[in-house]
């Protein structure tokens, strides 16, 4: 649904570069829009947002701007929380106004951007008038940099497998490098589906489906995962976040777990069913076993929690896992 907040907005538009599209994209995902465009001058800033009370929101390329300017921005910002901003970043980074991403009505577009991530910045102002939390601009920063990691990860798998191109010898070397940029790239896609902005889709589906896309999925980052799960237990959830988040926990396990087989076992109960990655209980727990991030099983409780999913997970000495994965039920 389009935001209305932003459809019906008057828009400043502060960029060096007319012909970017940037414009044009605006004009084409929200068509009611009024829109200015201007290279930055702080006179025409104090026209037209700070003084008249007529903008509604404020595109900015930050990139042609000095911090002089920029801590003006900040400073109307802070005075007109009801007037959105969304800034443009490239190369040089948010130093020297990093307090602008600390108010509520600000949020990051990195640079070069596409058109979905516009979109998608551009909704996180959809409940401004109702206060908006700090998290949405953070959700509309994350979502931003996934956006603007995809294209340049993808460009490096190609040129690593152009490279390896009947070419074994240098196998050794590229197949790493190109497993690693699989995995950032799973990780990219494990975020977006956290992400608020990404509607989660319940259906029933056969927990052996489930597995059998898990095993795939996970063969093409270069583990050779055989799953052997009987079919005819139907369950209730979000399919594509309840496989991320199974493919999460075997990543989960295969970093910081035992030194053991991993096996997907699924089990049942009244009310539906479970696929848990499970090691070897009677493997040693090694010295020198690091605890696992944090950030690791968060994002495999938010995965699951998308999916209405609930996480499992048993660690031995209250540091190593040694079963994770998802209960489900019908």
């Amino acid at each position: 649904m389009i935001n209305s907040l932003v459809a019906n907005s008057n828009i400043v538009l502060y960029t060096p570069e007319f012909d970017s599209g940037l414009r044009q994209s605006v004009e084409l995902l929200f068509p009611e829009t009024n829109i200015k465009c201007s290279s930055f001058k702080l006179d025409h800033w104090l026209q037209y947002v700070s003084h008249s009370g007529e903008t509604d929101g404020v595109i900015l390329d930050t990139d042609a701007m000095g911090l002089g300017d920029l801590k003006t921005v900040g400073a109307t910002l802070k005075m007109h929380a009801q007037t959105w901003c969304l800034l443009l970043v490239g190369d040089r980074g948010v130093a020297g106004f990093e307090s602008l991403l600390e108010c509520r009505n600000v949020a990051v577009l990195p640079k070069p951007w596409t058109p979905q991530g516009l979109h998608t910045c551009l909704t996180t102002f959809s409940n401004t008038n109702s206060g908006r939390s700090v998290s949405s601009n953070n959700d509309g920063f994350l979502n931003g940099m996934i956006e603007a990691l995809r294209d340049p990860i993808t460009c490096i798998s190609g040129a690593l497998q152009m490279a390896g191109f009947d070419n074994d010898s240098l196998g050794d070397v590229l197949n790493p490098a190109l497993e690693a940029s699989r995995l950032i790239s799973e990780q990219l896609e494990y975020l977006e589906l956290t992400s608020p902005t990404v509607t989660p889709h319940y259906s029933s589906f056969d927990l052996q489906d489930c597995a059998i896309g898990v095993e795939k999925d996970l063969k093409k980052l270069g583990f050779d995962i055989k799953t052997d799960i009987a079919p005819d237990t139907m369950v209730y959830a979000d399919s594509r976040c309840s496989r991320a988040a199974l493919k999460a926990c075997f990543l989960l396990l295969n970093r910081f777990g035992l030194n053991s087989e991993i096996r997907l076992v699924k089990t049942t109960h009244d009310n539906g069913g479970s696929l848990i990655w499970e090691q070897q209980a009677s493997a040693e727990v090694a010295a020198d076993n690091l605890a696992p991030p944090p950030y690791l099983e968060e994002l495999i409780r938010r995965l699951a929690e998308k999916s209405q999913a609930e996480i499992v997970i048993e660690k031995l000495k209250d540091i190593v896992p040694s079963h994770v994965g998802l209960r489900f039920n019908s």
